[in-house]
């Protein structure tokens, strides 16, 4: 084969690639690559597995807030497994929130329990970093979630685990205003 059909053939991959990529319905979920639930043999609850910032994570719930904003909520998959048989968050959970704005991600967010106290950090999307240190102001806003072990999200954590399906909720909130605790049961 010679050089010039070897670039035509590498040109049309690229350019197949490019096109399919643009043709997604969102255009974020190409993202998100897929792994095996490792604790199921339901199909169902498979998209929610996700390998993302060099972490086996499970994609649990989706909040549409007030503009073009809205958040993906994780967890680490070892701790999702707890959850799902205890219902309570064990120690070391590692919760992963993506920012985006319209189809541009923004900030991640992460907040790890340790000794029972949350630790918060955030990283770029594209250098994760999960050094974890007390944080005042991510704890004072989380304290009003105390029912729910200052997680806002728990309880459609808990939902999606339970149904194997994302959950997606609606909080007419500004980007860092939390919504009423009652939002964050779902549906």
């Amino acid at each position: 084969m010679n050089y010039m059909k070897l670039f035509i053939i590498i040109s049309m991959i690229v350019g197949f690639v490019s096109f399919a990529a643009s043709c997604s319905k969102s255009g974020l979920d190409e993202d998100i690559p897929v792994f095996e639930n490792p604790n199921s043999g339901n199909s169902q609850d498979t998209a929610m597995y996700v390998s993302k910032y060099g972490k086996g994570l499970v994609y649990y719930a989706e909040v549409d807030k007030a503009g073009n904003y809205f958040r993906r909520m994780f967890i680490d998959s070892a701790s999702a497994r707890i959850v799902s048989t205890t219902g309570t968050l064990p120690a070391e959970a590692l919760l992963v929130l993506e920012t985006w704005f319209g189809n541009d991600q923004s900030t991640v967010y992460i907040r790890q329990k340790k000794e029972n106290e949350w630790h918060s950090n955030s990283f770029s999307p594209s250098n994760p970093v999960y050094q974890v240190g007390l944080t005042a102001s991510c704890n004072s806003c989380h304290a009003t979630a105390s029912v729910t072990d200052d997680a806002f999200t728990f309880p459609l954590l808990k939902k999606a685990l339970a149904r194997g399906a994302v959950q997606k909720i609606t909080c007419n909130q500004a980007s860092f205003t939390p919504c009423d605790l009652s939002v964050y049961e779902g549906n």
